[in-house]
């Protein structure tokens, strides 16, 4: 369906109306104040706001959207905006953007029923370092945590690096409160663990996008701090050999494995090139390295460690792993993860990069990179790809860099064969075309290779139902 924009003294009149409904901070319409809502953080996706509303608070947000749905106006709900599939801003065609960047209350930490209940506006980092002061632990970790939120970690059913001990978002949610298109406040904002009465309505706003409702605010589960850690990083030279290090630490330490991270000879080279205070702690160059923490009571990890040594050294022996190193200290510790959650940023300085979040079996991934290098070189001559990701459940990023010298602008211009031969890929090995970033803009299109037309006519009837006048994220994940 077509949106028309509002005319000029229409937009006007909405403008004043909407501001009416906030405060004087609740409201921005200056161009250059609303550039950094309509654009990106990578650059990539730029589109109009009509203006930027800013609530503070759960009321105000019913206020807007009860407005804006009767009169039919569209809507981006937008947190931290760090997405990579531009789903937090609007298109040319222009929307309002509605920011919870002000909703910032931790409401509750509750030490007893271990959770925490906060607005859907707080940055990642502070509802962790709210569960820290508590003695307790938010599991969610993400590279982006200093800037994304947790409005949109719900809405984008965020990963992140301990999904392999703690799972998505998903499995942390206790309850949220959520306002629908027309201004209804669902307020499920429960922390109960246990609770069978019937459908389970807050596991359909999660991973929606924004699509049937604002998330407002959020209970989320915390755990027992973890006292301390022990990494280690093996080199490998066969794929078949990442997945023996992958069986060997799984088995022993049931429980307490936090990640097994993938990380491809390319991706390590960049990030010792292009990060200061980066490099490889290996003197020979392997075609991937991994990264293993285990999580630990005891702040020194030294029982943890020297397990973790035990059963490396059995994978030297039986030639499975080339070379090893395993952290004495947080700051080695650190400087091994340094490796890993480092690549995005080195891509970002060295060349324009079209990013993939894809899922495989964990058998497949080896085969899918060696494909994924040859259909890449079909495309384009000198296209980089970049490899890592979580590889213990599947998840592998492709960061496929443009051919040295190529602008930006060129670059935009292989987007559609580049992706054509990723999920190509994708649904030769009947794999995920996004693992945790969502769909957005970017693989709407693409959606019905992992859904089926049951599926997707299914997901359209529900936002039908929720919201009738198709006002919130218009053009966002659903065809």
């Amino acid at each position: 369906m077509t949106r028309r924009p509002p005319s000029v003294a229409d937009l006007e009149r909405h403008v004043e109306q909407l501001g009416s409904l906030v405060d004087t901070a609740g409201l921005i319409t200056d161009p250059a104040q609303m550039a950094a809502y309509e654009r990106d953080w990578m650059g990539k996706f730029q589109g109009r706001a009509f203006a930027v509303l800013r609530p503070r608070d759960t009321a105000a947000v019913s206020r807007l959207l009860s407005y804006l749905n009767t009169h039919r106006l569209a809507v981006v709900p937008q947190a931290g905006n760090t997405g990579l599939v531009g789903g937090s801003v609007p298109d040319a065609a222009g929307a309002f953007v509605l920011s919870v960047e002000r909703m910032t209350r931790i409401r509750e930490v509750d030490t007893v029923g271990a959770s925490i209940t906060m607005d859907a506006g707080v940055v990642l980092e502070t509802a962790q370092a709210a569960a820290r002061e508590a003695g307790l632990m938010l599991a969610l970790d993400l590279g982006s945590k200093g800037s994304c939120r947790i409005g949109g970690n719900i809405s984008t059913n965020a990963g992140g690096l301990k999904v392999l001990r703690y799972g998505h978002i998903r499995d942390q949610v206790l309850g949220l409160e959520v306002v629908l298109a027309d201004g209804t406040v669902l307020d499920g904002l429960t922390t109960l663990r246990k609770n069978n009465t019937g459908y389970d309505l807050k596991q359909v706003f999660i991973g929606a996008e924004g699509t049937l409702g604002v998330v407002t605010a959020a209970s989320l589960k915390l755990h027992p701090a973890e006292a301390g850690r022990a990494v280690a990083m093996v080199a490998v030279d066969r794929f078949e050999d990442v997945t023996r290090v992958l069986g060997a630490v799984r088995s022993t330490f049931p429980g307490r494995l936090n990640s097994v991270e993938l990380i491809g000879a390319d991706a390590v080279t960049l990030v010792a090139t292009a990060l200061d205070g980066a490099r490889s702690p290996f003197a020979d160059t392997h075609t991937y390295a991994v990264l293993i923490e285990v999580g630990s009571d005891d702040a020194a990890a030294a029982a943890e460690r020297e397990r973790l040594e035990t059963v490396i050294g059995r994978l030297i022996e039986d030639e499975h792993v080339a070379d090893a190193i395993i952290a004495q200290s947080e700051a080695q510790a650190e400087a091994l993860w340094l490796l890993r959650e480092g690549v995005p940023e080195a891509v970002g300085r060295t060349a324009p990069v079209h990013k993939y979040d894809l899922t495989f079996a964990v058998g497949d991934i080896g085969h899918f990179i060696a494909d994924c290098d040859l259909a890449l070189a079909r495309v384009a001559r000198g296209l980089r790809p970049i490899y890592f990701g979580h590889v213990a459940d599947g998840n592998v990023h492709v960061n496929v860099m443009a051919p040295q010298g190529m602008s930006a602008e060129g670059y935009r211009a292989l987007q559609a064969p580049i992706d054509e031969a990723v999920f190509d890929l994708v649904g030769q090995y009947r794999g995920s075309i996004s693992a945790e970033h969502g769909i957005g803009q970017v693989k709407r299109a693409y959606l019905d290779r992992n859904r089926s037309a049951a599926e997707i006519r299914t997901m359209q009837m529900l936002k039908a139902v929720l919201d009738p006048h198709g006002i919130l994220n218009p053009g966002r994940l659903l065809p």
